[in-house]
């Protein structure tokens, strides 16, 4: 496991080549670690949590895990969550393997790994990370030469402020329709009514505390185990950034634009361990806020058309 660090006069972020793991975005103006971490480098080893990690081959959830490959042929993909989901690239992930770095500067580089996962066809990807002033970029670029499932993306945990949870930060996102899930947590072709009585405490089209959609009575609420597990569907409207999150001070404040057609939310709801280093507690219940920047989960069951040859992910955090 090699370390990496990206610096300018505004953000430092380090990274590691085993996942190309992301473990910090410092904002230097105030030394503020805006992303969860874990206490001892060694928990990155088995990351429980994905905290940082690039996913895939296939982010989210996709149930049955099953797809029909560019010959027809019948795949059946690896099964790492409740006996029925394929998680996050299944028991084979991207998040486990060692990427190649090439770092010429101290403001960007470039991660390389052509991914032989037998559940998919061989790919190869570049990761680019960069840094502009306070904006931090991800470029993603795959290649395959034949048609394959390519859906990655960063899993970063967010937490702006000095509180241990993130239940007081402001959310905006920047979608009216959200995908929702059956009893199994299955995520489906249908959409949510976010101006429903029912759950409207989901929309944060307009901005509010996290606090206010947590803990409801509802179906999707008690899913999520009180917090939010669920993929927006983000309106691409020009100058309009996907997300804003800032911490309940206003000190610091995170803006992501993405090319990605939906964000999954995801409040660090289930937790079945604590990390702990010297008796500080690392991780807990609502400690930190994901957003996943990519297709919508469980597209290659809902949609026709879910194979291709060329692949390009781009997301911009403006740290502020």
């Amino acid at each position: 496991m090699n370390i990496y660090i990206l610096e300018n006069n505004y953000l430092r972020v380090t990274f590691l080549d085993i996942g190309a793991t992301i473990c910090e975005i410092i904002k230097k103006s105030n030394n503020k670690n805006i992303l969860l971490s874990y206490n001892s480098l060694d928990n990155y080893l088995q990351n429980e949590y994905f905290l940082g990690a690039m996913i895939g081959r296939n982010a989210g959830r996709t149930s049955p895990p099953q797809y029909q490959n560019f010959k027809d042929e019948h795949v059946n993909l690896s099964i790492n969550e409740k006996k029925i989901n394929h998680l996050h690239g299944g028991k084979d992930g991207l998040h486990k393997k060692t990427w190649i770095v090439d770092q010429k500067n101290h403001e960007k580089a470039h991660l390389y790994l052509t991914d032989e996962n037998i559940e998919y066809d061989k790919a190869t990807f570049c990761i680019e990370y960069s840094l502009n002033k306070n904006i931090f970029s991800i470029k993603i670029l795959g290649v395959s030469e034949v048609p394959t499932i390519m859906n990655l993306t960063s899993h970063m945990y967010f937490n702006l402020s000095n509180e241990s949870t993130i239940k007081d930060h402001i959310l905006y996102i920047n979608s009216n329709k959200l995908q929702d899930i059956n009893n199994d947590f299955i995520p489906s072709s249908n959409f949510v009514n976010l101006n429903s009585e029912t759950y409207k405490y989901l929309d944060f089209s307009r901005g509010k505390k996290i606090s206010e959609s947590l803990n409801q009575s509802d179906r999707l609420s008690k899913l999520c185990l009180g917090g939010i597990d669920l993929a927006y569907k983000i309106k691409h409207i020009s100058n309009l950034p996907s997300v804003i999150i800032t911490d309940n001070l206003g000190e610091n404040k995170l803006t992501i634009y993405s090319n990605q057609e939906s964000v999954v939310v995801y409040t660090l709801n289930k937790i079945n361990n604590v990390y702990n280093e010297n008796n500080k507690e690392a991780i807990k219940k609502n400690s930190g806020i994901t957003f996943e920047m990519q297709k919508l989960p469980n597209y290659i069951n809902n949609s026709k058309v879910y194979l291709e040859d060329r692949y390009f992910s781009m997301t911009n955090y403006i740290v502020e």
